[in-house]
């Protein structure tokens, strides 16, 4: 089966409830300006979701730790010391229950694709082919319970969109201390996220907390003016990252179009100094002509002769 197209002709909503109800295998690609988010499927049910703008494997180590099943002091001491996937290792190694895993990764995967259903557009594509499921540690989640998670967060998300601006850099404003008895955990953990460096999507997922959950808490920091959005000009490095391929662009359009224009002036010039050599060697032609004409007659007239013998 293969099923491609773009968002704005066939929702997100339509694509899920197509490969549920035909219990398809397969890939979901969906690309974005914002995002590549791929979703995997086994007999129409979601097993497995990816955030390329969002790792999933440094996400889930803040979600155990904010959902309370490991400390943060423990996660990273337990990780300098493991290899491999963070959920596997860590309930290998016995810090993390495997029913504590499979809800956060459960918990983690609905929280990436209910996002989705915020796109307005976006390009899909569907593979069929097999895929590969922990028989230990695997998810597989109903995607009608996510048609319906996902509606529902869309309906609230609708309410906080132009609060904030998700791609902005957000700081803590000076003079103002965290009170950690007036604030939630979600506010705590986005407050202590947010650092001048990194963006609020970076923010959100460090606070280990969902999508909209987190987003809330910014929304409330910046009404209690605890954090501030920093100015465009303030931006670090990171932040700046993503308009850099823009700027490259454009600077190598502008060069592309002065070298033309150098170009094309050369060129100009060239063809100056070219019709000024052709007027000069046909003046000095006219000239010898005139000179040739201006000779005696008992010259032309011996050369006839001359040329006749």
């Amino acid at each position: 089966m293969a099923l491609e197209g773009n968002l704005k002709d066939f929702g997100l909503a339509d694509i899920l409830q197509l490969i549920f109800f035909q219990k398809k295998t397969g890939l979901l690609t969906i690309e974005s300006k914002k995002d590549v988010v791929r979703i995997s499927f086994v007999d129409g049910r979601v097993v497995m979701a990816t955030s390329r703008r969002r790792p999933e494997s440094a996400r889930l180590g803040r979600m155990l730790v904010a959902r309370g099943h490991i400390t943060d002091s423990e996660l990273r001491k337990t990780l300098q010391s493991l290899k491999g996937e963070t959920g596997r290792a860590l309930c290998k190694a016995g810090k993390v229950r495997r029913e504590a895993l499979i809800e956060t990764v459960s918990a983690q995967l609905t929280d990436t694709v209910s996002q989705l259903f915020g796109w307005k557009e976006g390009r899909y594509e569907f593979i069929a082919r097999e895929v590969a499921v922990d028989p230990e540690y695997g998810v597989s989640i109903d995607t009608e319970h996510l048609l319906m998670e996902g509606l529902r967060i869309t309906d609230e998300w609708a309410a906080l969109e132009g609060r904030f601006d998700p791609d902005a850099v957000y700081v803590r404003v000076r003079g103002i201390a965290a009170d950690a008895a007036g604030l939630t955990p979600v506010e705590s953990a986005v407050y202590a996220a947010v650092d001048g460096k990194i963006d609020a999507v970076a923010a959100i997922d460090m606070s280990g907390f969902g999508w909209l959950d987190a987003a809330e808490a910014v929304i409330s920091l910046l009404e209690r003016g605890m954090i501030a959005q920093l100015k465009v000009e303030a931006q670090p490095a990171a932040a700046a990252a993503r308009r850099g391929s823009d700027t490259v662009y454009y600077i190598a359009v502008t060069i592309i179009l002065a070298v033309m224009a150098a170009t094309t002036i050369m060129n100009s010039a060239g063809l100056r100094a070219e019709m000024r050599n052709f007027k000069a060697v046909a003046a000095r032609n006219a000239a010898s002509e005139s000179a040739n004409s201006a000779k005696s007659p008992e010259s032309a007239s011996s050369g006839a002769e001359a040329w006749r013998q």
